[in-house]
């Protein structure tokens, strides 16, 4: 009987491991993998969904950059808060971003109401990651806090999103590459106590990879 158990428990594990989402898998990603982990949590509600969403985060007192491999799965705080800023359409305004650091970005033109899910953006359906890896000077917010925040000011999201194909992610991507909100994008910005010039081309072929299936 005892055998019968651990046999048991052991193929218990490996199912749930497999059922996993490939973004906490491997250091790579797509919009189709990207996809496929919303839906994944979409699926199991907001109550399970969160609950097994946390398991995936390192603990609190890691920097927010700072990936951990547990039983061959990728802990990352900034991929558990992408999936966040998926799975919570707002109740009235905006849900802000997690105050984790800063990005290679240039936010001082790319202000909430127009990149409502910043760090990632949608596009016909598609969603991207404009940048990843955080620069902190002080305290990160902790993702508890986050997931508190989202809950009081969002609504979980019920329907699931597409998963896209990679002809149909290049055509999105296309698209945004060409809509007002992306050309009104200020690449640099200079004040006496703040400044920055990014490349744009460089921001370009950094979310191009993910059309690459």
């Amino acid at each position: 009987m005892n055998k019968y158990i651990i046999i048991s428990a052991l193929l218990l594990m490996m199912t749930l491991h497999a059922e996993t989402p490939k973004l906490f898998k491997s250091s790579q990603y797509n919009s189709k993998v990207i996809a496929e982990a919303a839906n994944y949590f979409i699926k199991l509600g907001e109550d399970k969904g969160i609950q097994e969403l946390m398991k995936l985060s390192p603990p609190s007192w890691t920097p927010p950059s700072v990936q951990e491999t547990k039983d061959g799965l990728r802990l990352d705080r900034d991929r558990v808060a992408w999936l966040l800023r998926i799975l919570y359409k707002p109740k009235k305004e905006p849900i802000r971003q997690p105050l984790f650091g800063a990005l290679g970005l240039p936010y001082m033109s790319m202000k909430n109401g127009k990149w409502p899910i910043y760090p990632l953006v949608e596009s016909e359906g598609v969603y991207f990651v404009l940048a990843d890896g955080y620069f902190l000077a002080g305290r990160a917010e902790r993702i508890e806090d986050y997931v508190a925040y989202c809950k009081k000011n969002g609504i979980y999201r019920k329907k699931l999103i597409k998963k896209p194909t990679a002809k149909e992610a290049t055509k999105a991507l296309n698209f945004l590459f060409s809509d007002k909100r992306w050309k009104e994008i200020e690449w640099s910005y200079s004040q006496p106590n703040h400044s920055y010039t990014l490349s744009e081309e460089s921001r370009k072929k950094f979310i191009k990879k993910q059309t690459k299936y």
